[in-house]
């Protein structure tokens, strides 16, 4: 099975704040550019697809096989391409 956040104004506000969260701020010793984002149980891609941007590369998990490939499918038509998506749960990360 597969999870999204059936609540769109809830999603949406989520969304807004991670962004927000991890874009490179003006004047900052870091730039997120230069980051790269490991995301464990991206489900769908919905918080992969808005975050990829704020980062240099991004490896997503998920432990769903239908979630696995609605992250593809969900990088392919947002034509993201510096992110992998893994069928991988958390435990099987920490050795890999």
């Amino acid at each position: 099975g597969a999870f999204s956040q059936p609540n769109a104004k809830v999603c949406q506000s989520m969304l807004g704040w991670a962004y927000d969260a991890t874009k490179q701020q003006p004047n900052a010793d870091s730039n997120n550019n230069n980051i790269d984002l490991c995301e464990l149980y991206c489900g769908n891609g919905c918080f992969t697809i808005v975050l990829a941007s704020n980062f240099r590369r991004v490896v997503a998990t998920e432990m769903s096989k239908a979630s696995v490939e609605l992250a593809k499918h969900n990088l392919f038509l947002n034509q993201n391409n510096n992110t992998r998506v893994a069928k991988l749960n958390a435990e099987d990360f920490v050795f890999a």
